[in-house]
């Protein structure tokens, strides 16, 4: 965040801001918050991949495709080196997770480098490089 901030990843893919952990009435209720909220509301009744079988993540939201799917940080750690992404992939209904950071996801998702699309639209998947334009 501090190299490139928040944009969009070839007109598909936010990446959103840092917003202070605050309650809702004092962040407002866009951005990293809402996605956030719409990831918790939905870990209750998403499927889950194996790996997250009995797992209680605690979720910050990173990014959103237009595809609807959400890309998360497992906060849980308390090192955010550590934290892994969790993407739902709205068309499965199912939340995954992927054992690199923000960055790594990205690049790997660009080159195609997972076993399959982790999105459920592949514009991105295999596209080897994408515009970014910074928001604000």
């Amino acid at each position: 965040m501090e190299v490139y901030g928040a944009g969009v990843v070839q007109d598909f893919l936010v990446v959103l801001a840092p917003q202070p952990n605050v309650p809702l009435s004092e962040a407002g209720w866009d951005g990293m918050v809402e996605e956030t909220g719409n990831a918790e509301d939905t870990w209750a009744d998403a499927y889950k991949s194996p790996e997250l079988d009995g797992a209680s993540p605690r979720l910050i939201a990173w990014g959103a495709a237009a595809s609807a799917d959400l890309m998360c940080w497992d906060a849980s750690a308390e090192d955010p080196a550590a934290w892994p992404v969790l993407v739902f992939n709205r068309g499965k209904i199912q939340f995954s997770r992927y054992d690199c950071g923000m960055v790594a996801f990205l690049v790997r998702l660009l080159q195609g480098d997972f076993p399959e699309c982790p999105l459920g639209d592949v514009t991105l998947w295999g596209l080897g490089q994408a515009a970014f334009k910074k928001l604000g």
